[in-house]
Order: structure tokens, then sequence, then C-alpha cells
């Protein structure tokens, strides 16, 4: 998952620019992948008109497709099938409320807008949306910016089912950066990056039972 914000898009991705119409569109959000196909993906969120597009670029060239508007308080956080489709749903964060939304895609096209359970607090921001549970279904890892806990809300699609709290690191500084199986043993693994002086450490996960620190 990769996300940016439109400052950070120019200054990392200038060449992709090239192709584009409009170097100076302001995006609201920048995310790949979006769907199973081979070519590079981005989705961008217009941050002054709220229009949701798709690009699909290769050979120097790129095609566009409108997916939708959404209001520019609506920030995208992630990309997962939720609904075992086979098609990337598209999962919003209310950045006034902590609201979620889910877009339920069918391709390229809307299908219906499902609005998740509410969490308390401004200070919890998703993480990531994968399979912590090994149950083919989608969870949501949270953490909180200031108190550092962790939880995961075990999903059934859109439906919470669960939550548990996976505990948090004692010097806040260290932040979740991402979620990967890093000893191929079938269960996702966390990657913490300390905010200070950028040391790395990895927890290795059961599941959602912590098992060791690796540096």
């Amino acid at each position: 998952m990769v996300l940016a914000t439109a400052s950070a898009w120019n200054s990392q991705a200038t060449q992709l620019w090239t192709v584009f119409p409009n170097p100076n569109l302001p995006l609201a959000s920048v995310q790949l992948p979006f769907s199973y196909s081979s070519s590079a993906e981005l989705i961008g969120q217009n941050s002054q008109t709220g229009a949701v597009q798709l690009w699909q670029v290769g050979n120097n060239s790129f095609t566009q497709t409108d997916l939708g508007t959404q209001s520019a308080v609506w920030k995208m956080v992630a990309t997962a099938d939720f609904d075992g489709d086979r098609d990337l749903d598209l999962l919003w964060c209310n950045s006034q409320d902590s609201r979620l939304s889910l877009w339920q895609m069918n391709g390229s096209s809307l299908g219906q807008v499902i609005d998740l359970p509410v969490i308390t607090g401004l200070d919890w921001q998703v993480i990531a949306a994968a399979d912590f549970t090994k149950d083919t279904k989608v969870d949501l890892l949270w953490q909180h910016q200031t108190s550092g806990e962790l939880i995961v809300w075990e999903m059934n699609g859109a439906t919470l089912q669960a939550t548990t709290n996976l505990g948090y690191m004692a010097d806040l500084a260290w932040k979740v950066a991402g979620v990967a199986d890093f000893n191929q043993d079938g269960h996702l693994d966390m990657l913490w990056r300390h905010q200070t002086w950028g040391a790395n450490t990895i927890w290795q996960m059961n599941g959602l039972q912590w098992q060791q620190n690796i540096d």
C-alpha cells in the first residue's frame, strides 16, 4: 500500500507526471494497486473537486477512469477485497470524526457504499487492511497516535466481528510502517520504524499473537 500527499507524490514520481495532462492536479491521496492487472495503477482524489480517478500507466501513456466523487474530508486509507469478489474496494476515513466508509467496487464501477462501525477518537488511524486471522477475510489494523496502542478489527466483510488488543511499544516514537509476511510462515508480521532515529524492528506474529522482535 502506498499513500502520499500531493507534495510527496510530485517529488517521488516526477517521471510519471510527464505522461499526465495536468502535472498540477491537486491530489488528496494516491494509492496503488487497484486491480489484479499487470499494469501500474494509481488512484487519485482531486482535493478541489473531490473527483476520484483510476490511472493505469504503461508504455509512456495512461488511461483514466472516473470512479466517483468523495468530499475532501474523506481520506482514502486502504484498498482491499472486503467482499471476496476479486475486485479491490476502497476504504475511506473521515478526518473530522473517524467514520469509515467502504466503496464496494465492481471493477472500476462503484457498486454500493457501506458505513462501517465507528471508532471513538481522532487519534486512531488505519494502518493496514489485510487478513491477520487467516480466515480469508480482510481485517483492519489500527494504531492510536498518542498512546501507541495497536488493535485489530476482525472483520467479516463490512461487519465487525471482534476487537483484539495487540499491545504497544513503551517508546511512543515507534510507529507501524507496514505489514507483510517477513519470515514466510503464513502469518502477517509488523514492521516498526522509530520516528526520531530511524531504527527498524519487526514484530513476528502468529496470527494475532506476538512471537518475538527482530531488529
